[in-house]
């Protein structure tokens, strides 16, 4: 899979690993993709210092132990469904044809589903600048979290990841040490119903 080149953020996952990606089904269009990356000082310093490189597009704000990296982006169905996600940072979209599937269903429902595997290794086959070899090498040097993905809508019909207790939220979190097993232990994708416009019956009764 071709990831756009200024992937920098991502590639900071296996060393830094605390990040958190959402895509939420505003409506039946419109798709708002938000991207949150904490990146330790001490990576920083070795990465040069320069926070708007390290964040690319998105908003950087350093604090005391972390940069944050912020990005927020709209996007259409049609480009999720044709593989293409801009998250407001990152560099640019990005290609996850490879990696995510977006399907309308009956019903005013649409499917997602995540390759969790797949995505691990997009992640660790990129290589910006040629230092993400060297962040695994040096990860136990850093506060591994991980990374959580989320999708937000209307309802979520059905997931099989965590789902919050108004409806509206499905996650899953994928722990720091899954991006270093050389088989990584994800089981299957992270696969979410949802529905972003009311359920209506003869277009008389809505909830």
């Amino acid at each position: 899979m071709r990831l756009l080149i200024c992937l920098s953020a991502l590639l900071l996952l296996p060393a830094c690993m605390r990040g958190d990606v959402m895509l939420d089904f505003v409506d039946a269009d419109t798709i708002v993709a938000r991207s949150e990356f904490a990146v330790p000082q001490a990576l920083v310093a070795e990465l040069g210092g320069v926070p708007e490189e390290i964040c690319g597009r998105g908003q950087a704000e350093a604090g005391m132990r972390n940069l944050y990296c912020r990005g927020e982006a709209p996007n259409t169905l049609a480009e999720l469904s044709g593989g293409v996600v801009d998250f407001g940072s990152l560099g640019g979209p990005l290609d996850v044809s490879e990696v995510m599937t977006t399907e309308t269903l009956s019903r005013g429902r649409t499917r997602v589903s995540i390759d969790l595997a797949a995505l691990i290794v997009a992640v660790r086959s990129a290589d910006l600048l040629q230092f993400s070899g060297a962040m695994l090498q040096n990860a136990s040097l850093y506060s591994n979290d991980g990374l959580t993905i989320r999708i937000r809508a209307r309802e979520i019909v059905g997931t099989t990841g965590g789902l919050s207790e108004d409806r509206r939220e499905a996650r899953i979190h994928l722990p720091a040490e899954r991006f270093h097993e050389a088989e990584p232990q994800v089981g299957g994708p992270f696969i979410t119903v949802l529905r972003v416009e009311p359920d209506c019956l003869f277009d008389l009764f809505c909830d």
